[in-house]
C-alpha cells in the first residue's frame, strides 16, 4: 500500500514560494528579469527566453536550429520523453531516431553519425536522460565536421554537472524545463538559452511568448496541489483518481509557444536553495548505494 503512494517524481516547494508566486503573478516583471539574469550567469548564456513549458522552449530551440541549417530532418534519441517528439511534430519537421548507449543512456555515437550522414539530420536534440551528464566532447567530435547543430535538452538535468559545468550549458542552444517533476520547479515553465552566433536568433518581437494571463491562476492552483500532495502520506489521494493519469507519460500535441507565467518565475527563484539541498541529498544517497554495491557506479 505504501509503495503505491511513492511519487514518480518530486520537486521541493514551500508555502513561502507559493506566496511569493501569488504576489508576483499580479506584479511587475522584476523577478522574471532577475531569473533571466541568473540563468545567463549560471549557464553561460548570452540570451535567455522564458516560455510556458520546456516543450515550448524546445519548439523555439528547434526553430532557431532549423533557421541555421536550412531544410533538414531533426534527429531525436530513440528513448526519451514523448514531449521531445511532440515539439518536433508541432513544427512539421521530419524526424530521424538515433540509438542510446544502454549503459550510459548517452547517444550511441556511431548511430548518431549514421543518422546525420544518411538522413541529413542537421538539427540534433541531445538529452541527458534522468540527469546523467553526457561527455559533450564526443558530441562535438561527431556533429561539428558534419555541419550539424546540437540542442542540449537538459529538462531532466537540474543540478548535474560535467567537467565542472552545469548540464544545460553546452552547445550553442540549450533548453531547461521547470515542470512539477523536474527538481527545480515553478509548477510549469521552460527556458531557451542561446550562445554565440545563435544569441541573436531569439525574436526581437517578444509577442510570440508573452505570458498568458489565464495561466497564472491555473499554475498557482497546481503549485498548491503540488505542495499539499507531494508527500507519500497524501499522494495516495490524487493517485487514486484514474483520469488524472498521475505518473503516466502520455503523448499530447504541443501548444504554440507563449511566455512563462510570472508566478512561475517567482517560484523558480524562491526554490533555488531547495534544489541545491535536494541535489546534495541525492548525491549522498547515490554515493551510499554505490558503496553498498562494491563501488562500481556502472551497476
Amino acid at each position: 500500500m505504501i509503495l503505491r503512494w511513492q511519487l514518480p517524481a518530486y520537486s521541493p516547494i514551500t508555502l513561502g514560494a507559493i506566496g511569493r508566486s501569488v504576489v508576483h503573478a499580479v506584479g511587475s516583471r522584476e523577478l522574471t528579469e532577475q531569473l533571466e539574469g541568473e540563468l545567463r550567469r549560471d549557464y553561460g548564456a548570452d540570451t535567455v527566453g522564458l516560455y510556458g513549458s520546456g516543450t515550448q522552449a524546445l519548439q523555439a530551440a528547434l526553430r532557431v536550429a532549423l533557421d541555421r541549417v536550412g531544410d533538414s530532418a531533426v534527429a531525436l534519441p530513440a528513448f526519451t520523453c514523448f514531449d521531445v517528439a511532440s515539439a518536433a511534430v508541432a513544427l512539421g519537421a521530419r524526424i530521424a531516431l538515433y540509438d542510446v548507449d544502454p549503459n550510459t543512456l548517452a547517444p550511441d555515437l556511431e548511430s548518431l553519425r549514421r543518422v546525420v550522414e544518411r538522413w541529413g539530420a542537421r538539427a540534433v536534440v541531445i538529452t541527458p536522460l534522468f540527469g546523467y551528464p553526457i561527455a559533450w566532447d564526443g558530441i562535438d567530435a561527431v556533429l561539428e565536421p558534419l555541419g550539424a547543430v546540437a540542442i542540449e535538452d537538459a529538462a531532466q538535468g537540474h543540478g548535474a554537472e560535467w567537467q565542472g559545468r552545469a548540464v544545460g550549458s553546452f552547445g550553442a542552444i540549450s533548453v531547461l524545463s521547470f515542470g512539477r517533476g523536474k527538481g527545480w520547479t515553478g509548477g510549469t515553465g521552460g527556458a531557451l538559452l542561446l550562445r554565440g552566433d545563435a544569441a541573436s536568433s531569439l525574436p526581437k518581437d517578444r509577442s510570440d511568448h508573452l505570458p498568458r494571463r489565464a495561466d497564472e491562476g491555473g499554475n498557482l492552483l497546481a503549485l498548491a496541489a503540488q505542495w499539499m500532495f507531494g508527500r507519500p502520506g497524501l499522494y495516495g489521494l490524487p493517485a487514486a483518481i484514474p483520469w488524472l493519469k498521475l505518473g503516466e507519460t502520455v503523448y499530447r500535441d504541443a501548444v504554440p509557444p507563449h511566455g512563462m507565467a510570472r508566478g512561475a518565475s517567482a517560484c523558480i527563484m524562491a526554490t533555488r536553495t531547495l534544489l541545491q539541498r535536494e541535489v546534495a541529498t541525492r548525491r549522498a544517497n547515490a554515493q551510499e548505494l554505490i558503496a553498498e554495491m562494491g563501488g562500481d557506479s556502472r551497476l
